[in-house]
């Protein structure tokens, strides 16, 4: 039978409003037997255990709390007086035995405080204490003094400072642990006998030794600082060498070591000019050279030949003009040069010169191509408004590649703005929904917090209210992908504010609802993105999206 009721689990009666510990157990107000009490405690809580699975669980939680509150209340003995003074039960100290005189202890040694449970402890025999006036009665100070390792000059544990033995005995060693070897107990008859006699001779006490501290070697610290100071010269040597710009020198074949340092001579320069070419002919003599040999290293200035006539810069033998070259101090002299150094080596061919390639004309722009280019434009508008979002930013792309007009060409730039930003912001919720985790919660707007019970690429089921809800990318409402987005992006950047503003105008389901949030958001953002003519694109969305 299942219990609805505190008296149908505790031993109370029904009209007891507030019953105190005594009650709560089935005991008498003032009960001084601690086995009955601990008796009672016992049933009552066996009787709670057996009931627990058949009763209220509201009303066995009261009774085990009621319960417990009383146990707690009987086991302090301060409580315990406390309740029964205001019971108005007389405690009779006088009648009650104490510890002590139970166990045969000498009034006078200190009795313990009442202890109401000392009677669930098993019955043990109590130490014997020795009596007043024995040879035993006051135990030495010096004694206690070398046990314990306190200076002879301080006070003991068993004397007051003034050296007065204490009203009750202490046992300063307390019972000796078992196992102890009998030379300690000899040793303790011996120190016993010799306080009967009075004879025994003080320990005189002598302070601990300081240890000698073990002086550590200082070799590896300066192990380590001859280390540093030569990592940090190799460091200078090096920058300096690099900065400074130093060779190394070699040193010939022959040359003794003592002859100071050698540097080797620099390597020529690799743009230093050609020695200029002789202006006479080293056949002829003093006759002017034919000039072939500076036709063959100049190819550029090959003048134009006439197969009728002969070479027209070959003067006539029989009326030479020689004229002697004057050397200049920066060129060297020129030498004569050989018939093997004017002719050209065997089966080379003089370079013609590069011609320079004519750019082609560009194709002009014909009806017919600007027909075909609109029919692209109005395609890629129509992807736009269908929310195709995987063709339409390649589609817009491609436009771009084509030969367009002027007016074209911003019209194309401009969808795929509108195509770029829009799905920038839809790809922007994947990679939100890639940073949440099942299990995980945030707040969907302030003060509802859901939680993620399933989230992939492509969808999100949340539970909020013990309710749950699945939403495709597609499915989201608006102030769910605004959530989501925040993840991933700063709702401040202002591609972010275009982009959402582009995707819920593109987007069937919110296109009407924030039509003209859009164009404010567009507005509210002019001149801040990069690259973006951001008057234009209003207007091509205004185009697109007419009301």
């Amino acid at each position: 039978m299942s219990a609805s009721k505190l008296s149908d689990l505790l031993p109370i009666q029904t009209s007891a409003g507030k019953p105190n510990a005594y009650q709560v157990f089935g005991l008498k107000n003032g009960e001084p037997d601690a086995e009955k009490i601990t008796a009672a405690m016992q049933r009552v809580y066996e009787g709670l255990k057996e009931s627990k699975p058949t009763a209220d669980p509201l009303v066995w939680k009261q009774a085990a709390k009621l319960a417990e509150a009383a146990r707690k209340q009987l086991e302090d003995p301060q409580k315990r007086r406390a309740l029964d003074a205001s019971l108005g039960v007389a405690v009779d100290t006088a009648a009650k035995p104490s510890p002590d005189t139970a166990f045969g202890t000498a009034p006078g040694t200190g009795a313990q405080p009442d202890d109401p449970l000392a009677s669930l402890l098993p019955s043990s025999k109590p130490l014997p204490t020795s009596a007043p006036g024995s040879p035993t009665d006051g135990a030495p100070t010096t004694r206690a003094a070398a046990v314990l390792g306190v200076p002879p000059g301080l006070a003991t544990p068993g004397t007051d400072r003034s050296g007065n033995a204490p009203s009750a005995p202490v046992s300063a060693l307390g019972t000796p642990p078992l196992g102890t070897p009998s030379a300690a107990s000899d040793h303790a008859a011996g120190q016993t006998s010799n306080q009967v006699n009075g004879a025994e001779a003080p320990i005189q006490w002598t302070p601990p030794k300081p240890k000698k501290k073990r002086r550590r070697k200082k070799t590896g610290l300066f192990l380590f600082a001859v280390f540093v100071l030569v990592m940090l010269g190799a460091i200078v040597g090096l920058l300096q060498f690099l900065t400074q710009g130093g060779q190394i020198a070699l040193r010939p074949d022959g040359l003794p070591a003592d002859d100071g340092i050698v540097v080797a001579e620099p390597m020529p320069e690799p743009g230093r000019p050609r020695p200029a070419a002789a202006d006479r002919d080293g056949v002829l003599g003093n006759v002017a050279a034919s000039g072939i040999a500076d036709s063959l290293r100049n190819p550029t200035s090959v003048p134009p030949t006439n197969p009728d006539s002969g070479p027209s810069n070959v003067d006539p033998p029989t009326s030479p003009t020689p004229t002697t070259p004057t050397p200049t101090p920066t060129s060297p002299t020129p030498t004569n040069p050989t018939p093997a150094n004017m002719m050209p080596p065997v089966g080379m061919s003089i370079p013609e010169t590069p011609m320079t390639p004519t750019p082609s004309p560009a194709p002009a722009t014909t009806p017919e191509s600007i027909a075909a280019n609109q029919a692209k434009i109005e395609a890629v508008q129509q992807l736009i408004r269908s929310a195709a979002w995987d063709q339409m930013k390649p589609a817009a792309d491609a436009l771009l590649k084509l030969d367009l007009n002027a007016d074209q060409s911003k019209r194309a730039s401009t969808l795929y703005d509108i195509a770029d930003l829009a799905t920038f912001y839809r790809g922007a919720i994947g990679r939100g929904l890639a940073t949440l985790n099942t299990g995980s919660t945030f707040d969907y707007v302030e003060g509802l917090p859901v939680i993620v019970v399933e989230v992939s690429p492509t969808m999100l089921a949340i539970q909020f209210n013990k309710r749950t809800r699945s939403f495709t990318v597609d499915d989201m409402p608006p102030r769910l992908t605004e959530k989501i987005t925040s993840f991933s992006l700063s709702p401040e950047r202002p591609d972010t504010i275009a982009g959402q503003a582009l995707y819920r105008l593109i987007h069937p389901k919110w296109r009407v609802e924030y039509r003209d949030d859009t164009f404010a958001q567009l507005a509210a953002i002019d001149g801040q993105l990069e690259q973006v003519d951001t008057a234009m694109l209003q207007q091509v969305a205004k185009e697109l999206f007419p009301e």
